[in-house]
């Protein structure tokens, strides 16, 4: 996929994790965005020029999705969101507007309750509303290759 003008992308290790993230913009209010299932940042590319002409964002890659590496722990939305508190952290931002679309959205409302002043507004929709998740048919086959090939990949690794 082509990338827009000022989407740099880079890689930082957080939580012992390699993750992908892009940044853009130069002042501003502070805007993260978390990639929606099955999506990368890289759905964030058709609107990133408007957004970065007036904010400072952040997108990235939530554990397990895009190009980040995951961690089984990660895939419950409590722990994710004291990954996304730790992510935020790690890049120096503070009080920040956040939209978690998809698996993001119960994430950052737990990152929400664990830090509320981290938060100045949460964007959230399109998420799941119990966990652990009840799916059946095309869905729950998805959930089982992702979690198989995750397994699979950090067996790999280790032989």
């Amino acid at each position: 996929m082509r990338q827009s003008p000022g989407f740099d992308v880079a890689w930082r290790t957080i939580d012992g994790l390699k993750v992908r993230y892009a940044t853009g913009g130069k002042s501003g209010e502070q805007v993260v965005l978390f990639s929606p299932w099955p999506e990368s940042i890289f759905a964030f590319a058709p609107g990133w020029d408007g957004l970065t002409k007036q904010f400072e964002v952040l997108a990235i890659d939530l554990p397990g999705f895009g190009r980040s590496e995951a961690r089984d722990d990660l895939f419950a939305p409590q722990k994710m969101g004291e990954f996304i508190v730790k992510a935020i952290d790690a890049v120096g931002l503070t009080s920040v507007h956040a939209v978690g679309l998809d698996v993001g959205s119960p994430s950052v409302l737990f990152a929400a309750l664990m830090r509320p002043k981290l938060f100045r507004s949460l964007i959230v929709g399109a998420g799941a509303t119990v966990y652990p998740l009840d799916v059946d048919g095309a869905l729950k086959w998805m959930i089982r290759v992702r979690c198989a090939a995750l397994r699979a990949r950090r067996l790999s690794r280790v032989l």
